[in-house]
């Protein structure tokens, strides 16, 4: 049976013991952005998958599993399907040496992704271009917003061009050497810089013999390591976290009408008020804030829980409890549905969070 390493991601997203629904499992791969959907990848251990594929096609997806099924790598239940044991060893053997999807911070940080990229690379480039003294070169960003936020990104450092690129290097190679799990050596072919062009997926393929889309999957997997381990050392990567904080802040992570809320609920205005400012319903803003919730590692819960909440909430997390919307139901009899999400939030949030 010959497999492509995308059909692997598809077998990967399945469990022996727990039914999964293929309306769910695509929406999680597709990346809806309802707080239920992103609820359900937490809850399925699958936040490392949520928005993976955005562009990709109900019907090929269902065909897929499909074929799973009729060739035994997956069975039906009344509940969904379920991973067989031929295709659980199947799935075993091949991650042992290929890239496998675990970086959560996928979900996090799949809205602001292309933009540090972007930047990031601009910035080696420039830099780099910049220490050799070579003026004459094609820059990988021509647009001219972008070019307008380097020039404001190196005026704002109060360094000399020379000395950024310096120090710039210093945190790169540091960088490329903590972070766990990173294949620096692949990775820094998407690097272009003096007498350096940057390689495509495809022109590694053929030099790997590993399938384009793995190469893909393997860049994006080190990219989010990369954006995780900047996101915690802001010390020790100031000007790499400096292009990570101007997109991360003030709700950036979230979708412009999530934004706006944040950033009212932030300067301190009362949800009820908010709604009323912005012309929403009540649970539009209450969702706005359980997305906030998920995407960002120091939400302020204890403004909207009680302390018997965030105490049975904490005691649940130190034993390794799930908690679903019936167990919190039955504890906290009068709880509405939006505190209910949340402290569902907070009992997930360590998988989203893992540091």
């Amino acid at each position: 049976m010959e497999l492509t390493y995308l059909d692997y991601l598809f077998l990967d997203i399945f469990s022996m013991k727990e039914p999964r629904k293929i309306n769910s499992l695509y929406h999680i791969l597709s990346g809806k952005r309802t707080v239920s959907v992103m609820l359900q990848a937490i809850r399925y251990q699958l936040a490392p998958y949520y928005g993976l594929l955005g562009k990709l096609k109900r019907d090929s997806f269902e065909n897929k599993l499909n074929y799973f099924e009729q060739v035994g790598l997956l069975t039906s239940t009344t509940d969904g399907l379920l991973l067989t044991q031929t295709g659980q060893n199947l799935c075993q053997d091949f991650f042992r040496d290929h890239t496998r999807i675990i970086e959560s911070g996928q979900m996090r940080h799949a809205l602001i992704l292309p933009q540090f990229k972007s930047r990031f690379l601009f910035l080696i480039q420039v830099s780099s271009e910049s220490a050799h003294k070579n003026n004459h070169y094609v820059p990988l960003q021509l647009r001219l917003t972008e070019q307008s936020w380097l020039k404001s990104y190196i005026k704002e450092q109060q360094l000399e061009k020379d000395v950024l690129a310096k120090k710039l290097g210093h945190e790169l190679l540091r960088l490329l050497e903590e972070v766990e799990g990173l294949q620096a050596g692949l990775f820094v072919c998407q690097f272009e810089g003096n007498k350096l062009s940057r390689k495509t997926a495809n022109q590694l393929s053929l030099l790997t013999g590993l399938e384009e889309t793995e190469i893909l999957m393997a860049w994006h997997q080190d990219w989010l390591r990369l954006m995780d381990a900047v996101s915690l050392k802001e010390h020790s990567f100031p000007l790499i976290f400096h292009i990570y904080q101007q997109l991360s802040l003030e709700g950036r992570l979230c979708p412009p009408s999530t934004r706006d809320t944040y950033v009212l609920w932030m300067a301190g205005h009362p949800l009820d008020r908010i709604a009323h400012m912005r012309d929403l319903k009540a649970s539009t803003i209450n969702d706005h804030l359980s997305e906030i919730a998920i995407l960002y590692r120091h939400f302020p819960f204890d403004k909207i829980l009680t302390a018997e909440m965030m105490t049975f909430v904490a005691q649940a997390n130190s034993e390794g409890l799930a908690l679903d919307h019936q167990a919190i139901q039955s504890h906290f009899p009068k709880i509405s549905f939006f505190e209910n999400r949340l402290m569902q939030i907070m009992n997930g949030g360590g998988l989203v969070w893992k540091n």
